[in-house]
């Protein structure tokens, strides 16, 4: 799957803002997200962001094809890869430049054969909201970093385009500003 998704700043006001427009609450949960790469940071570097929530583990990478921050668009779109040994065979694309002939039983030996370790490890509150095709995820990360993102999901890369005009234009029917986006 690719997720394509903007970023925006907010405050308590936008719980009213999306009930108002009718946005269904879907959970509110807490996470831990672990992150790792190499001692010089060859994943990060690489727009690769290789992480452990809870149980679960995902590798964020670029697609494909690069999409720009052009048109307005100020978000991201990524490649999300759950399965252990997709992961490892991308990660040795990255660091070797071949492809990987060998499996992995687990992430852990992912995490040995690469000498990866933790560089950063986030705890979070989620409250998650769905209205219409798109997903909202509102994050609170300590007192002061509230994050949320419009999210939507897209099986090919033919539909990015697509989807990357959706999330901008949904934004001001919910009242989120162009200067509340952020760039990551």
């Amino acid at each position: 799957m690719i997720e394509v998704e903007l970023k925006f700043a907010f405050t308590d006001e936008i719980l009213q803002k999306l009930k108002d427009f009718g946005a269904v609450f879907e959970n509110d949960f807490n996470f831990s997200d672990k992150y790792y790469d190499t001692t010089d940071f060859q994943l990060v570097l690489s727009d690769y962001w290789l992480r452990q929530r809870n149980e679960s583990v995902e590798l964020k990478c670029p697609p494909r094809e690069s999409y720009s921050i052009a048109d307005d668009f100020c978000g991201t779109v990524y490649r999300e890869v759950h399965d252990v040994n997709l992961i490892g065979e991308l990660l040795e694309k990255l660091f070797n430049g071949k492809t990987l002939t060998a499996t992995f039983q687990s992430f852990f030996e992912i995490i040995d054969h690469y000498k990866l370790q933790v560089f950063a490890e986030i705890h979070t509150r989620r409250k998650s909201f769905r209205l219409k095709e798109f997903c909202i995820d509102l994050d609170y990360v300590g007192e002061e970093c509230h994050v949320g993102e419009i999210e939507t999901m897209v099986e090919d890369e033919a539909q990015v385009s697509e989807a990357r005009q959706k999330n901008p234009k949904f934004c001001p029917k919910i009242r989120i500003l162009h200067q509340d986006w952020c760039p990551w």
